[in-house]
């Protein structure tokens, strides 16, 4: 019997057991998941249709919840507005608040102390801190340079950001090496040597020649020859674990280990770098990136069939070890693929193998959204992340059930669970969780013990999660992997929830409010009480400023001395950098000296503390003050936004108002979102002024893209220097400006079509309620209102974007925009050879 084949809207539908499934997304599954595992699509796809109908009203249920609770907290704040904390009246309005929410259910009574009970981890969640890099699984290049970033070269890491700094002799030259630079690098790095791996009585920078002594039985022991013949002994020698010796058995390979990672000392005299040094040393390598989150929520788009296809195509690609990707690099092209193992020696006899990949955790969307990738019988779409959590779990067992050599675990899938708001909608994601898993034949152990092969990492980024948080970890008691916090979607959270209270603190000076220092607090303190550590991951928020390395080194500091375990990390040169951080602190140590005082606070005085809304007395802002906020967090909008519905970019570095490259994603644009709508809210801003600063910031952002274009462009044409022809090496030159530089050539400007550019449409709509609304209905195909949430919708920012990126596509056809004509006119005078 052939299955009928309709059409909706733009969109090709197959009918498959009462529902309906884009055809381009059904053939494509079948093809990469079911049809190469033996897996009967017929039997697949009728379960997970009738699995997700079957959870269906349970999320409708958990989102009509949400609305009730937002709308009587509304309902409160227009009734009760909040006095500042400083103000007298303060404490009895704040008891009468937290009596409030207690009364409608938002929050509820701490459970008992407990302790998780999660089985089966991996050693890089359990045992071993390290960063964790979090990347669009959209883009095949960026998911393989994640994945293999493991490991990271701390010489690279120092030389190509800002650790080293850019002035004077280490200024990095713009073409070749800079050896004064150089010379900075290995000294910094060896200094690091010393702190961690210190040799007695020496430093690092006095060997002339790393030896290895015999010890008992095959035992070797690691020394370090200097100047004058006398050596000298590692401090720890059990710190040594493992090394290679070069076809002349001269050692080429040196691994330490301290604080749970390892590090490997490269040598090789014959190399550049290597020539120089007195020890031959070439390089040091550290485990940096230990694990991964390969990402199809905030960093992506993913809203159309054809893009959520090449999500979880990506997702089964790099499990089973098939996915590459060209890459042209210094004018050479080459296929990158996954990173092996690395072998060595043991120090003791036999073969030390370390994994040459990250530990991969797979982010799927939240409860919040619908996709029309897959409709009901009645052509509604269905919770994404429902069908997501089944896609992704069967993707990730088939690698479970392999014996492939680059299967990610051997006893867990680690999935990172977005967007929940409280104790029940965790307990909910467990009973998916447990239903996708019998789905997939990976509920039961042999013998027919419960598995919990799934594991769930809660993310606490929304304010009733992070109240309850004790709760929503017992509810994943069996499952739970990994807690962290995170300032964006929480702060995102935060003024929503609160909207109507008051006007909020401009958004640079909420990061300095007592309720993120008691929040940071809260989570370490409340991972500690339920028992994760050795279990699973405490976790710290992303590092937004890329290219700042230095800052980050300086800032981010006190997420390890807080004791956590991992921090999500935008770059593998971020996660290089970051884990330095915990050979200097050792963050289990930590975690065990901060148990006492996470046993003896007062939580509920803690809990007073995150409840404390951040607000400013509106008569200590002033017009220029309001003027700056807003246009800071507009320009913000526009740069992300635009990016986003022209070029489905969901996550990339976006200058700010100061030009400072900042890491955008939907997290950060929930928060600035909020922002100006709570300035609206007040009567801090009025519309007419918001549209004006729209106005304003068009051109900014237009300047940063197509005039940073256009600048590189024209730069690479004057090195002409009045030749007729430009010469092989300044082609190559020119070459690669132009590829760094295409995809922001390509840009469709904004300040000269206000009206008109469906960006700065988006951004009005994101501002405006009025019409967001309508266009989220829209972008969710929702043909009944009983499957439309405002409330819960509006929370987030996706409707607006899949609405927008939709008529984009449409209009565009995936055509590529018209260039700026700066731009154009370089291109037409000098097309790159």
């Amino acid at each position: 019997m052939l299955n009928e084949i309709i059409t909706r809207g733009d969109t090709r539908y197959i009918e498959v057991s009462g529902g309906y499934v884009a055809l381009d997304y059904y053939e494509g599954f079948n093809a990469a998941v079911l049809g190469p595992n033996g897996i009967s699509s017929e039997q697949w796809w009728q379960q997970t249709l009738e699995a997700v109908k079957g959870h269906t009203p349970q999320v409708l249920s958990a989102l009509k919840e949400r609305d009730r609770l937002h709308g009587e907290i509304n309902q409160w704040y227009i009734a009760n507005p909040s006095p500042t904390a400083d103000s007298p009246e303060y404490p009895a309005y704040f008891k009468r608040y937290k009596a409030f929410l207690s009364e409608i259910g938002y929050l509820k009574d701490e459970v008992e102390d407990f302790t998780v009970e999660t089985e089966g981890v991996d050693p890089e969640i359990a045992t071993q801190a390290g960063a964790q890099l979090v990347v669009p699984l959209k883009i095949a290049r960026y998911a393989l340079n994640a994945v293999n970033a493991r490991w990271g070269s701390l010489y690279d890491a120092l030389y190509g950001s800002d650790m080293i700094p850019e002035t004077g002799k280490t200024r990095a030259w713009r073409n070749g090496y800079n050896p004064n630079r150089g010379r900075a690098v290995i000294d910094f790095a060896k200094t690091f040597l010393d702190e961690i791996v210190p040799f007695e009585g020496a430093s690092h920078k006095d060997v002339v020649q790393y030896k290895l002594e015999d010890g008992e039985g095959e035992e070797k022991a690691l020394v370090a020859r200097l100047p004058g013949g006398r050596t000298v002994k590692l401090k720890v020698a059990a710190q040594f674990v493992g090394y290679n010796v070069d076809n002349d058995g001269e050692l080429s390979s040196i691994v330490l280990l301290h604080n749970g990672s390892h590090l490997e000392i490269k040598i090789n005299r014959k190399d550049k770098i290597g020539s120089d040094d007195l020890a031959g040393v070439c390089g040091i390598d550290l485990e940096a990136a230990d694990t991964v989150i390969l990402d199809g929520e905030d960093s992506v788009e993913a809203s159309s069939p054809q893009a959520k296809l090449l999500v979880h195509k990506n997702l089964a690609g790099i499990l089973d070890g098939t996915l590459t990707t060209e890459v042209t690099k210094g004018g050479k092209s080459f296929v990158r693929g996954l990173n092996p193992d690395r072998s060595y020696v043991r120090a003791n006899g036999g073969t030390l193998t370390l994994p040459g990949r990250a530990r991969i955790l797979i982010r799927n969307v939240g409860l919040h959204l619908f996709t029309n990738t897959v409709l009901d019988e009645n052509f509604q779409p269905v919770p994404e992340g429902v069908f997501d959590i089944y896609a992704a779990g069967q993707i990730a067992a088939n690698n479970l059930n392999s014996d492939s050599k680059f299967r990610n675990s051997a006893e867990s899938i680690y999935f990172v669970q977005p967007k929940i708001q409280g104790d029940d909608e965790a307990g909910l994601i467990g009973e998916i969780v447990s239903s996708s898993e019998r789905q997939a034949g990976i509920s039961e152990r042999a013998g027919g013990e419960k598995r919990y092969a799934i594991k769930i990492g809660l993310m606490d980024e929304e304010r009733r999660t992070t109240l309850m948080l004790k709760n929503c970890i017992s509810a994943l008691r069996n499952r739970i992997f990994f807690i962290n916090t995170g300032f964006l979607d929480r702060t995102g959270s935060e003024i929503f929830t609160a909207m109507r209270a008051g006007v909020f603190l401009p958004k640079a000076e909420i990061k300095t409010a007592p309720w993120l220092k008691a929040y940071e607090w809260w989570s370490v303190a409340t991972g500690i009480i339920c028992g994760l550590p050795g279990r699973a991951q405490i976790g710290k928020g992303m590092w937004d400023a890329p290219n700042r390395m230095r800052e980050m080194y300086k800032m981010k500091r006190g997420h390890t001395q807080s004791g956590a375990t991992t921090a999500w990390v935008p770059s593998p040169t971020a996660a290089t950098i970051f884990s330095m951080m915990w050979h200097l602190d050792d963050a289990f140590a930590i975690q065990a000296k901060l148990a006492p005082q996470a046993y003896s606070a007062d939580r509920e005085a803690v809990r007073d503390q995150i409840m404390e809304v951040p607000l400013v007395n509106p008569a200590n802002l002033t017009a220029d003050k309001n003027r700056q906020e807003l246009d800071s967090n507009i320009q913000s909008m526009l740069g992300y936004v635009v990016r986003w519905i022209d070029q489905g970019i969901g996550c990339s570095t976006v200058p700010d108002i100061n030009d400072v490259g900042r890491m955008e994603d939907l997290a950060t644009l929930r928060i600035s979102r909020n922002k100006i709508n709570n300035l609206l809210r007040h009567g801090v801003v009025s519309k007419e002024e918001v549209l004006d600063s729209i106005r304003r910031m068009t051109a900014k952002v237009d300047k940063q893209n197509v005039g940073h274009a256009a600048m590189l462009v024209w730069r690479a044409a004057s090195l002409e220097v009045g030749s007729r022809k430009l010469g092989e090496r300044l082609q190559r030159t020119f070459q690669r400006l132009w590829e760094r530089t295409a995809r922001d050539v390509y840009y469709r400007p904004m300040s000269s079509n206000l009206e008109g550019n469906f960006a700065v449409l988006a951004v009005r709509d994101l501002l405006f309620e009025e019409e967001a609304n309508k266009h989220i209905f829209n972008s969710q195909m929702a043909e009944s209102p009983d499957r439309f949430f405002a409330t819960s919708a509006y929370d987030y920012t996706e409707g607006v974007l899949r609405h927008w990126r939709g008529v984009a596509e449409r209009a565009y056809g995936g055509d590529r925009p018209p260039l700026a004509l700066s731009a154009r006119l370089a291109l037409d005078r000098h097309q790159p050879a």
